[in-house]
């Protein structure tokens, strides 16, 4: 057995090697390697019909598997190689280049009519390539486990925006529920009564937003209250325009077209 420091969890085999590396490890590092390593020894130990027998599709592949001249089919590597990767995933096992060599000697094992470079291809160094480039590990069982992971980080990053968008959601419909609420029905009905009420409702909502520089053009107030493209609009400019000047104010409408009247006039006697 090579010196702790340089002990990997894949150099842990069996029960013996175990059993050394436990009198020799610090209690903090075996609280830390039993669990990863115990399950490393139930994967190496049983794998494949262990895993395979627990599956639906793994107990046909283990019929196909007594037939030893069958080649797998594309389809069939592809799910072989998934419920290995979910079963590692489920029991938290991180696997390395030396998992993936060892899990596929035990594929072709059951399979011997497939061949380890299908399912596990080693790193090369830059040194010891042909074109001077390093390459990282490939092969079916590989890209599989880095696929998945991929896959459940970005289902992760969704998770983890919309959690937050939920949050400032709540958040802003405990402070402002009959605001929102007015906000969302205006985008959806166009009763005349209502509109006027829940425009209203909705003021000091539509003037937070306005004040907080939340839009950035004119474009934005109106896609964002699609009311005031309708032909209710200057009604509602106008009520607005009374919540916020409180004091005694003129119908804009009737000064416009009082000023109209006069412009019209003056240039028409000019």
């Amino acid at each position: 057995m090579p010196p702790l420091a340089n002990v990997k969890l894949n150099h842990i085999t069996d029960l013996d090697i175990l059993g050394e590396f436990l009198t020799r490890a610090t209690e903090e590092v075996r609280k830390e390697v039993i669990p990863s390593v115990g399950l490393r020894l139930l994967l190496n130990k049983k794998y494949p019909e262990h895993v395979l027998n627990d599956h639906p599709v793994g107990k046909e592949l283990l019929l196909i598997a007594s037939k030893k001249d069958i080649s797998l089919e594309a389809v069939w590597i592809s799910h072989l190689c998934e419920i290995i990767v979910i079963y590692c995933l489920q029991k938290n096992l991180t696997l390395i280049n030396e998992d993936f060599e060892e899990l596929a000697e035990k594929i072709v094992n059951l399979f011997p009519a497939e061949c380890i470079q299908t399912f596990y291809v080693p790193p090369v160094k830059k040194k010891n390539s042909l074109r001077q480039v390093s390459q990282i590990s490939k092969g079916k069982l590989v890209d599989k486990y880095r696929n998945t992971l991929t896959t459940i980080r970005s289902l992760r990053k969704v998770a983890d925006v919309s959690n937050d968008c939920m949050e400032l959601d709540e958040n802003q419909d405990n402070s402002q529920d009959p605001a929102l609420e007015s906000k969302k029905w205006l985008k959806h009905h166009r009763d005349e009564v209502q509109v006027i009420l829940h425009w209203k409702s909705s003021y000091q909502l539509r003037r937070t937003e306005v004040l907080s520089n939340k839009y950035l053009s004119a474009t934005d107030i109106l896609n964002d209250w699609p009311m005031l493209k309708e032909f209710v609009c200057a009604e509602l400019i106008n009520t607005d325009f009374e919540q916020t000047y409180t004091c005694q104010v003129g119908n804009f409408n009737e000064c416009w077209n009082n000023t109209f009247l006069q412009l019209k006039k003056f240039f028409f006697n000019k």
